[in-house]
């Protein structure tokens, strides 16, 4: 995964974080608190369309699927299903979705989701559909089974 950079400013203006390949991941406006003398009014800002919160995808039955963006592979930190006292790192894949509300942030933890999407450039349209559970070849255990195709669409 890419590095982001820090910026700072001395006042509120249009900054853009970059990733070390140079392509913006987000151009929003950011104030730099250490620096503010003032709060700027936030009652009459614009708010973006975009929910930074995430959600977990969990769907229950196969053919569910989902028309996203690919944002990136990140660790997070989870309850383990086992015990609900123990919590435990887990790569989970995130994705944008527009819904009637804007946009949002959902993600899955599949360990074949996130691994088909290892070498996935960020921002790529796709549709993921759920297959349903299938028998792991090592253990007695059942995996999530997943399709992951490319959408192309006209920019």
């Amino acid at each position: 995964m890419s590095e982001l950079q820090t910026v700072e400013t001395q006042e509120v203006q249009d900054v853009q974080i970059e990733r070390a390949a140079s392509s913006p991941i987000m151009n929003v406006p950011t104030v730099d608190i250490m620096a503010m003398k003032e709060m700027p009014n936030l009652e009459n800002a614009e708010v973006l369309q975009l929910d930074l919160s995430s959600e977990y995808w969990s769907p229950l039955n196969a053919g569910e699927s989902k028309r996203v963006l690919f944002v990136k592979i990140e660790e997070t930190l989870v309850q383990d299903v086992n015990d609900a006292n123990v919590v435990i790192s887990l790569p989970c894949a995130f994705f944008l979705e527009k819904d009637a509300n804007g946009v949002k942030q959902v993600r899955n933890g599949s360990k074949r989701l996130v691994a088909a999407l290892e070498n996935v450039p960020q921002g790529i349209p796709l549709l993921i559909t759920y297959k349903g559970k299938i028998q792991n070849k090592n253990n007695a255990f059942k995996s999530d089974n997943w399709s992951v195709k490319p959408i192309m669409i006209r920019i």
